[in-house]
């Protein structure tokens, strides 16, 4: 079987496979600086998600939640992988809790980074499938100017960093404009269901983790920690982007949860 998702393999043994998805606009290689630190207690495999990277050209409904959500499912069984730890940014957050929805037998347990929880009412979502509508065609038009506005977005925290906003920026201006819209439109949170009820009902451990200079993710993250009973980190001094932002704290955080003994897993005596 041929695996539909490019993966990066960053090797390492012992415990339970960890799956890496970026978030919008980004690729496997993100998770660079992070995944060396994780591979340490176990193999670490990093995936491009439709429409990034070199996961190009897919077929229509990989650029979908569910879609890309089974696109991964596909790439671990081409891997020839039992059952995973994922780990997900932003984008990648909510595609991993999609994994988790579709295929929780194979999901050990989650780390949702910076991961939306879903907007509650239909007219939210519909506002939102708007906007990321009008993103998308801004992005196809003009994509200099889409990602100078979108890194100027409060959540990342790079109001006064150029240096940063600017080498961001540079290095998504090699993706596909074209691919990276579908991907925006078809994968929008407009189209996604709140995943609190549904994750608490299936019982995967899993792991919240918000910056807490994104305050809108950190009070949105508190919900839904409260709503499905997850465990939530709020990083000090980090933003939307916590793996990049404090790559040693995030990894010694994951590490330390999923080394845990999560009460569902013990053995029976």
């Amino acid at each position: 079987m041929n695996a539909p998702l490019r993966v990066r393999d960053w090797g390492g043994a012992g415990g339970d496979p960890l799956i890496l998805l970026h978030g919008f606009m980004g690729r496997s290689d993100d998770w660079a600086e992070v995944a060396p630190r994780l591979a340490r207690g176990r193999r670490v495999l990093g995936f491009d998600l439709p429409g990034h990277g070199s996961s190009l050209g897919l077929a229509a409904e990989a650029y979908g939640l569910e879609g890309a959500a089974l696109a991964v499912v596909e790439t671990v069984d081409a891997l020839g992988l039992e059952r995973v730890a994922i780990a997900g940014y932003s984008m990648g957050g909510r595609i991993a809790a999609h994994v988790a929805l579709a295929a929780p037998d194979r999901t050990k347990s989650l780390v949702l980074e910076s991961a939306h929880p879903g907007f509650a009412s239909r007219g939210e979502r519909e506002a939102r499938l708007e906007l990321d509508r009008a993103r998308a065609r801004w992005l196809q038009d003009d994509a200099p100017g889409f990602l100078e506005a979108w890194y100027r977005l409060p959540l990342f925290g790079l109001g006064g960093d150029d240096q940063r906003r600017t080498e961001l920026a540079r290095d998504r201006l090699r993706a596909d404009p074209d691919e990276l819209a579908r991907a925006l439109v078809g994968m929008s949170t407009g189209r996604q269901q709140p995943l609190g009820e549904r994750l608490r009902a299936l019982g995967v451990p899993t792991l919240l983790v918000a910056g807490e200079r994104d305050s809108a993710y950190v009070r949105m993250l508190g919900r839904l920690a409260l709503e499905g009973g997850f465990d939530l980190h709020v990083e000090p001094g980090a933003a939307h982007m916590v793996h990049l932002d404090r790559p040693d704290a995030f990894a010694a955080l994951v590490t330390t949860f999923l080394e845990r003994k999560h009460p569902a897993q013990h053995d029976p005596d």
